[in-house]
């Protein structure tokens, strides 16, 4: 069985590990983690955690190339894959999840269990699709995103990079949300929705501009 990294020791790369145990798709070989406190330690009862230097040089000493950003953060995992870009990015798709025919899955997203990807619908690289959420036919969703649990994105759904949708959010046919946009859980939102967005109610309306660089 190959070995993969897990970056990341929060309660998402939990999730993601129990993913990857319960599939038996491959064998953790460590986490990584810039937080000194955790360095050395054991994390989710299964591997070591690892300074970013001592897992580069544990990966080449191993010849493991495969690697996870289990971090919710979208800005940090694509600051992540940029500088790891010459690993492997697994993706990593749960057997309960339905996928439709013809979808497109972008490397080193994880789909989580009971998630439902309709035909052609695409999603970018480094993504996260949480439980239960309903990913419409034909949507697009770009890289560095995070589709939060129970979301339902209609058909024809846009969503730019970088973005949040968060819990039970649900977005109407052919909208479009652009880059860096943060849906508040629970919106619904009713209209277009320009970059750098947060946008929260019922139906969702603009909360102030958000701070994230690109």
């Amino acid at each position: 069985m190959e070995k993969i990294w897990l970056y990341g020791t929060g309660g998402h790369a939990a999730v993601i590990a129990d993913m990857i145990l319960s599939m038996q798709c491959f064998e953790i070989a460590g986490f990584i983690d810039d937080n000194v406190q955790k360095q050395g330690k054991i994390f989710y009862k299964q591997a070591r955690v690892f300074a970013p230097d001592e897992f580069l040089l544990e990966s080449d000493r191993l010849h493991i190339k495969n690697i996870i950003f289990a971090i919710g953060n979208n800005v940090v995992r694509k600051k992540l894959a940029e500088l790891y870009r010459d690993f492997n990015f697994p993706t990593i798709i749960h057997p309960t999840a339905i996928v439709g025919k013809f979808v497109k899955i972008g490397c080193g997203t994880v789909v989580m269990p009971y998630a439902i990807l309709e035909t052609e619908a695409v999603v970018g690289e480094h993504g996260i699709i949480n439980n239960n959420a309903i990913i419409g036919h034909n949507s697009v969703i770009g890289a560095y995103c995070h589709i939060g649990g129970r979301v339902v994105l209609s058909g024809g759904t846009h969503i730019g990079k970088c973005c949040l949708v968060g819990v039970g959010a649900s977005v109407p046919p052919l909208t479009v949300i652009g880059d860096y946009c943060k849906i508040g859980a629970g919106s619904v939102v009713s209209r277009n929705v320009p970059d750098h967005s947060f946008m929260f109610g019922n139906p969702a309306r603009p909360i102030n501009k958000l701070l994230g660089d690109e």
